[in-house]
């Protein structure tokens, strides 16, 4: 018996008998609380034991206000393989939660199959109408297309405009090294060379400066990529559609790719790409970051402060804007944001195991679509951490955790009130030059995951043979030679059916003959 089979068996036993210290936990309390698997919400962000949660202020403030509270699981994120390994460890031990952030699309099919979720084509427009109208019908068709009996199973992420990406450099170590914020991609590799020769972060050791750092894969620094012309996001090459050549075709392979990965083979022969980047793992990178070794980084605006335990010892120490600059030959480019419902990204479902999926839902639907749901989930508790004064808010307590028991999409955003979370003074006008320069999608964004059955390794957040092939290229252990190679293995393995179903997908849902 295979593993998928194992847990699907484990997680309908699990539906069935509905047993376990968690749900225990759940009925005993006076409210409705339900168990909430959510992520990410790491060990550096706070969290905190299921059990000691229902004496937590935060928690109890949600309770009282939206009728409802989460007792929330999580594990480590590792960019979502930690978080998606450990819920369905967690589920295949005969475990339910009542909710979950699923995220994982081939694991939404999975339960889908197993007849583990509940539909939502009645209960949203009952229960959670603000949400149900936010999100177009064509993302809740999309979502649709994606079960067999086409009901709806699950929400889809609703990124707020502060969770989008950017690069962001150090403008105290630009101060110290006498030089501006780069604008061309000749400047920037100057300001790398600075940065590494001149005692960029002020410690008086000039020689534990990291330019610039990125994660395991080849992730989280994906504008060294943008700039080159790649669609990319979190470090996951996608797939565009080439209208001259009227086809779909891979970032995985494509000329643009290969310029990329000879400008961070060229960073890291210098010594201004942190050497370990390939194999680097979250922990380590942050913990790099935070202890003032990272010039510039690239992650989402929101959690600048999650990178930024430096400034404890030097409060004036500064991020500022990176702007994605301009390289030879490539028209400028834009960041990338899906603004909107992105509806291949299974952001929440109810399992078979929620008591009272009503209740559930009002609580999603008050904090994602509600102006107080982003006062609180931005600044806090009223009157504990922030209070009203006429027109203006007052800020009481500026450390609140970085999880309030509430989802981290929402429908609403604010600048005033952006700009009054933790860091946003430096947050919100990186936020204001972004909107600037302007935001783009993905062509294969609701593209189904179909188009890879028997291919799941070509997937972008796989991406297996491109990650295996072009860290070694970027390391030196392969010359860029190889890159021929690769591309003809990455076509000849199936990349040439990943594409042809790509294209015809992409044609017959656009209409181009």
């Amino acid at each position: 018996m295979n593993s998928k089979k194992m847990i699907i068996i484990g997680i309908m036993v699990s539906c069935c008998a509905l047993i376990g210290a968690h749900v225990a936990l759940a009925e005993e309390a006076a409210g409705y609380r339900f168990v909430f698997a959510h992520g990410p919400w790491d060990l550096a962000q706070g969290r905190i034991d299921i059990k000691d949660q229902p004496q937590n202020p935060y928690f109890q403030y949600v309770e009282k206000t939206y009728g409802a509270a989460p007792l929330t699981i999580s594990w480590e994120w590792d960019g979502i393989k930690g978080y998606i390994q450990g819920l369905r460890l967690y589920m295949a031990s005969g475990e339910v939660p009542e909710a979950m952030k699923i995220v994982d699309l081939q694991f939404a099919s999975e339960l889908i199959e197993a007849d583990m979720l509940i539909p939502l084509d009645d209960l949203l427009p009952q229960y959670a109408p603000d949400l149900w109208k936010f999100v177009p019908e064509d993302a809740w068709n999309i979502i649709r297309s994606m079960a067999p009996d086409h009901k709806i199973y699950y929400v889809p992420d609703i990124p707020p405009v502060y969770w989008s990406r950017a690069g962001f450099i150090r403008q105290d170590w630009l101060d110290r090294v006498g030089m501006n914020v780069p604008t061309t991609r000749d400047e920037l590799v100057a300001v790398y060379k600075a940065f590494k020769e001149k005692d960029a972060n002020g410690n008086g050791d000039p020689n534990d400066e990291i330019p610039v750092s990125g994660r395991e894969g080849m992730r989280w620094c994906d504008d060294l990529f943008t700039i080159h012309g790649v669609s990319m996001i979190e470090g996951h090459p996608r797939l565009s559609w080439d209208a001259e050549k009227k086809q779909m075709i891979s970032h995985q392979v494509s000329d643009q790719m290969k310029a990329a990965i000879e400008f961070l083979r060229y960073l890291t022969e210098e010594g201004l790409m942190d050497p370990v980047m390939p194999i680097l793992k979250k922990q380590d990178w942050v913990a790099k970051i935070n202890a003032n070794q990272v010039g510039h980084y690239f992650h989402v605006i929101g959690e600048m402060e999650s990178y930024s335990a430096f400034r404890e010892k030097d409060p004036q120490a500064k991020w500022t804007y990176l702007p994605l600059v301009s390289v030879p030959g490539v028209p400028p480019q834009k960041h990338v944001y899906v603004n909107g419902a992105a509806p291949t990204n299974p952001v929440f479902a109810l399992t078979k195991a929620a008591k009272d999926p009503e209740k559930i839902l009002r609580w999603y639907n008050q904090s994602v679509t509600t102006m107080d749901g982003l006062l609180y989930k931005t600044l806090g508790i009223p009157e504990k951490d922030w209070k009203k004064v006429g027109d203006q808010i007052e800020i009481i307590n500026k450390e609140t955790p970085y999880y309030k028991y509430v989802p981290i999409e929402t429908t609403q955003y604010s600048r005033d009130i952006f700009a009054m979370s933790a860091m946003g003074d430096m947050k919100a006008p990186i936020l204001d030059k972004m909107l600037e320069v302007g935001f783009t999608g993905y062509d294969d964004a609701s593209m189904p995951i179909s188009i890879y059955e028997g291919y799941e390794d070509y997937a972008p957040d796989k991406a297996t043979l491109y990650r295996e092939y072009c860290s070694k290229m970027v390391l030196g252990v392969l010359p860029m030679s190889a890159w021929d190679d690769y591309v003809k293995e990455w076509h000849a393995k199936g990349g040439d059916e990943v594409l042809k179903r790509a294209t015809e997908w992409y044609k017959n849902v656009n209409n181009i003959q």
